[in-house]
């Protein structure tokens, strides 16, 4: 990994940079709740190296709760994204006086909040886009990834901060409250702990859903071999498709759908056996909550994954993959469909003997 000091072609400043001579930190991670959820080992990281500092944390507010109440900040401040919100979180910073902002989002409006918090060191990636690696005074080269929290965790590398993606982890923080609501949801739903299986089918991209039809026959197969029911979450906006395949459901199935807030959802995946999933928020979640997670990868790249204990990808290579926003196969979606269930069951039945 290059150091902060030895950075990009055309860097502004190099200057050697010591990330613990800092007292006043500042991570700009706006958006999105994956990236958010994937940059949370940074908070951890960061107070190991420097238990007297002052950590904040500037993010959208639709995205606040992944973060909120983490022991490791000592602050998170939040964005409504209206123009008045912004001028109140410009303000709510600068009065913080952070010395160092830190921004692995790497987008312009990252950066620009990076600007205006009056950090006097800026710190992001050589290739952040639309012009946001002009406004960092360091710029690190970003290295490939094979685990979703180290990206984030080479910035601090970079700046001689120790940051392990085995040692800082995920961090969700759930107050009592929430994981008393789970478990009346679960009694009133004749569902025990660690004795049903998750599905998180929804994902904004159609073309990396999984068939329908392929999430029933999962459920019978599930439930043949262990008499574990499953579980269905996701949004509201996900309704409408969890419902479709809830209607068809021959084996016992339930829906929370709809009604779990993000750290309801993160607790209800930490109870149960297993979690099966799109390339989406809640496989992130499974990994953060140590539960053994299945990911059903098609238009995306899993590399980021790979390094990952206690989560299983099934996939199937293909030239056309990864075709991520852009797929070529006229809505045939090729690369899901040949995921099976049977393929799918099998490598669950690995991770449940092992569990």
């Amino acid at each position: 990994m290059r150091r902060a000091d030895k950075c990009c072609e055309g860097c502004p400043k190099r200057l050697p940079l010591d990330g613990r001579s800092f007292k006043r930190i500042l991570i700009v991670r706006l958006s999105s709740l994956g990236d958010v959820l994937m940059a949370t080992p940074m908070a951890q990281a960061l107070r190991e190296a420097l238990p007297d500092a002052y950590i904040g944390w500037a993010v959208e507010s639709s995205y606040a709760p992944l973060i909120e109440g983490n022991p490791h900040l000592s602050r998170v401040h939040s964005w409504d994204r209206s123009l008045l919100g912004f001028v109140r979180l410009i303000r709510e910073l600068r009065r913080e006086r952070y010395e160092l902002a830190i921004d692995p989002q790497g987008l312009l409006k990252s950066a620009i909040v990076s600007l205006l918090s009056g950090a006097r060191y800026r710190v992001g990636f050589a290739d952040s886009r639309e012009g946001a690696k002009f406004v960092m005074t360091h710029r690190v080269v970003k290295e490939p990834s094979l685990h979703p929290c180290d990206m984030s965790l080479q910035l601090l590398r970079a700046l001689g901060i120790d940051a392990d993606v085995e040692r800082h982890r995920m961090l969700i923080p759930i107050r009592d409250e929430e994981r008393k609501r789970v478990n009346e949801l679960l009694n009133l739903r004749g569902l025990s702990p660690k004795q049903f299986v998750v599905f998180a089918p929804a994902t904004r991209w159609i073309h990396k859903h999984w068939l329908n039809e392929y999430w029933v026959e999962l459920a019978d197969e599930i439930y043949k071999r262990y008499e574990m029911p499953t579980a269905l979450i996701g949004g509201k906006s996900d309704l409408p498709l969890l419902n479709a395949i809830l209607s068809h459901s021959r084996s016992p199935m339930c829906s929370f759908g709809g009604f779990l807030s993000v750290r309801e959802s993160a607790q209800l995946i930490g109870l149960a056996s297993a979690v099966v999933g799109v390339d989406s928020f809640p496989v992130h979640v499974g990994y953060a909550m140590g539960t053994p997670t299945l990911i059903l990868y098609g238009p995306t790249s899993s590399l980021k994954w790979r390094m990952a204990t206690g989560v299983h990808i099934i996939e199937h290579e293909l030239p056309c993959r990864p075709c991520y926003r852009h797929p070529v196969c006229r809505g045939e979606w090729t690369c899901m469909r040949m995921i099976t269930p049977n393929q799918v069951a099998a490598a669950l039945d690995t991770v449940l003997r092992l569990a």
